[in-house]
């Protein structure tokens, strides 16, 4: 009886393990995609306005003389692809 007791309490925290692990992955690539998603909407608007700066949510990007994206908060040039 203590066996089986201690089977479901393994088999519970495998399971509360596993969900966790899978939520919080959900999470990271949702906001990966909504970065790329502001990254390209950015460079959108600075080429098709002309631009110098653009601010999309709480970053402000510009574009630099090769023609790439810079994301002033992170301080690196974003990649859009």
């Amino acid at each position: 009886m203590a066996l089986e007791a201690v089977m479901a309490l393994a088999i519970a925290c495998i399971a509360l393990t596993t969900t966790v692990q899978i939520c919080s992955q959900i999470r990271a690539i949702q906001q990966a995609e909504a970065y790329r998603a502001d990254n390209a909407l950015a460079s959108y608007m600075l080429k098709q306005t002309k631009e110098p700066t653009v601010i999309v949510h709480d970053h402000r990007y510009h574009l630099t003389k090769n023609g790439d994206l810079y994301d002033e908060k992170t301080k690196q040039i974003c990649p859009l692809k």
